[in-house]
């Protein structure tokens, strides 16, 4: 395989990484069962939407998570009561051994293995793994296939899949149409594909950790949008910056039928007013700017008469 370097880099000087870095660490560590709490939630509203669509439980099923991340959180509820296969570009480090941390080293570079082994060494993916299984009522961790792999050229046979999902990971794709298309290939007929996309547009659309952490450091709200702003922010990955009508496009194109929601943000509404008035943000709509995350679900059609695919 060739290597494929990690969304996460970006080249930014030591200092900013170092503050990045603690901001990050002082978000992990804050509030664990909350966090946890905050998950099963979101999982729990989230596979309730699955199976509406499915037209029963999310059980026994085959699912496959595109971008699970280093602690594969979401994959370690699903995999709860379902055969999961997870993918991601970055080699994810499963254990302390020295050859896993070379080998991130080697394909991701130097801040995807640090960021992981220092959540490692401190201890900090063992809290909370730890606390998920407690409040998931089992001993160990469930086994879930682990593969790097480029969504957008699965190496899958077709129709393998019950079900796909993805969270917060289409806005760093550079292909989003490819991987689309992917989905479309690797899902059985009848079974749902389920993708919530951080909207760059948002608030924290930027993806800078001062911005998702809540302290600011003094960034104007938006700033990633606004001209005169723009130079403060610090984007701690790569993002394709599309926005909302796009990615509506592209989803109605793919996948036609899909079923939309978006995730608003009404506390922000006096704060874009007042950047309004300033005459700022002129160009795009209150809904893309008030809204953190666009989800989608759709259903493969099934298989027609005579054994083809609508």
């Amino acid at each position: 395989m060739s290597v494929v370097r990690s969304y996460t880099q970006r080249r930014v000087g030591p200092w900013h990484r170092l503050k990045e870095v603690l901001k990050l660490y002082q978000m992990h560590v804050h509030d664990v069962p909350c966090q946890v709490r905050e998950l099963l939630a979101d999982v729990a509203n989230t596979r309730r939407s699955i199976e509406a669509l499915l037209g029963g439980e999310l059980v026994d099923k085959r699912v496959l998570e595109i971008g699970p991340g280093q602690k594969l959180k979401t994959a370690t509820i699903l995999a709860h009561r379902n055969c999961v296969t997870a993918i991601d570009l970055d080699f994810v480090a499963r254990d302390y051994h020295v050859g896993d941390y070379m080998r991130m080293l080697r394909d991701n570079g130097a801040v995807r293995a640090g960021k992981t082994l220092a959540r490692k060494v401190l201890g900090i993916d063992r809290v909370f793994e730890r606390e998920l299984l407690r409040a998931l009522e089992i001993d160990e961790a469930p086994q879930i296939q682990l593969l790097r792999m480029d969504a957008a050229k699965m190496a899958f046979d077709a129709s393998m899949f019950d079900c796909v999902v993805s969270f917060s990971v289409f806005e760093h794709l550079r292909r989003p149409a490819a991987v689309l298309d992917e989905v479309k290939r690797v899902l059985f007929p009848g079974g749902v594909a389920c993708v919530y996309v951080h909207l760059f547009t948002s608030e924290t659309g930027a993806h800078d950790v001062r911005v998702l952490s809540g302290q600011r450091d003094g960034i104007p709200y938006w700033a990633h949008l606004r001209p005169e702003h723009r130079h403060l922010v610090r984007p701690n990955s790569y993002l394709n910056e599309v926005r909302l009508g796009d990615w509506r496009a592209l989803f109605d194109s793919h996948w036609p039928g899909a079923r939309f929601e978006l995730f608003r943000e009404p506390h922000l509404q006096g704060e874009l007013a007042r950047v309004r008035q300033l005459g700022g943000l002129a160009n795009y709509e209150d809904d893309e700017l008030l809204s953190s995350v666009l989800a989608v679900l759709w259903k493969k059609p099934p298989t027609a008469p005579h054994g083809l695919q609508v």
